[in-house]
C-alpha cells in the first residue's frame, strides 16, 4: 500500500527538503504548502497524512491537530510544549524532534496511518518518559489512582506516610509530564502502564 502525504512548511526550501526525504522512504507526496494554504483549502481526499515541519510555523500543536482534520499527522521539529498542548484524544500524532532522519519521519508515517500515537523521546524528557524512568512503586501509585483510591487509602495500603504518597504521586506525574491525577491515568494508560 502505497502511502500518500501533505507535506506542509513554512518555507519552499524546507518542503522541497522533506518532501525529498519522503520520497527517498518511498512516500509518495501528494503536494506540497503552508500551514495557511492547509487551513484555507483542507486536506486533500486522497492524503492519508500530514508532514509538518514545525520549523517557523508560530501555530499551536492544537491549530496543527484542527488543520489536519483527523487525518493522520507527522509533526517535525515538535518541542516540549507541543506535548503538553497534546489533547489526550488526539488521535494518530507524532511528535519528532528537528533532527529526525528520513527513515525516522518514514516510519512515524506508516505508524500514524494504521492509527498509532509516537512520541520522540528527544522531543521533551520528563514528558512522555520511558517507562523504566518510574520507579516500581511510582508503577504500583499510578496503577492505584487509576481504580481511584486515595492518598489515606494508598498510604494504609502500602504501610507509608501520607506524604509518601504525595511524594510518589507528584513524582509519577512529574515524569508522565502530567498537571493533575486524572491526566497521568490518561497518559498513563495510553502508554500501555496502567489497565483501566
Amino acid at each position: 500500500m502505497e502511502l500518500t502525504v501533505l507535506v506542509v512548511a513554512a518555507t519552499p526550501a524546507s518542503r522541497a527538503g522533506l518532501s525529498a526525504l519522503l520520497r527517498d522512504e518511498s512516500i509518495a507526496v501528494l503536494t506540497e504548502g503552508s500551514l495557511s494554504a492547509l487551513v484555507e483549502g483542507g486536506v486533500p481526499i486522497e492524503a492519508g497524512g500530514i508532514v509538518v515541519d514545525r520549523t517557523g510555523e508560530p501555530d499551536t500543536i492544537e491549530d496543527l491537530i484542527d488543520a489536519a482534520d483527523g487525518v493522520a499527522l507527522v509533526v517535525v521539529g515538535a518541542t516540549a510544549t507541543d506535548i503538553r498542548g497534546l489533547p489526550a484524544v488526539a488521535g494518530a500524532v507524532a511528535l519528532l524532534g528537528g533532527a529526525a532522519s528520513g527513515p525516522t519521519i518514514a516510519a512515524a508515517v506508516v505508524a500514524t496511518a494504521q492509527g498509532l500515537r509516537v512520541i520522540d523521546p528527544a522531543v521533551g524528557p520528563g514528558r512522555e518518559s520511558p517507562l523504566s524512568e518510574l520507579t516500581p512503586r511510582e508503577l504500583e501509585v499510578l496503577q492505584r489512582l487509576a481504580q481511584g483510591v486515595t492518598n489515606k487509602r494508598l498510604a494504609l495500603d502500602l504501610a507509608i506516610s501520607e506524604n509518601t504518597v504525595k511524594f510518589h504521586v507528584s513524582a509519577a506525574l512529574a515524569k508522565l509530564g502530567a498537571e493533575s491525577r486524572t491526566e497521568a491515568v490518561a497518559i498513563g494508560a495510553r502508554r500501555g502502564l496502567v489497565a483501566l
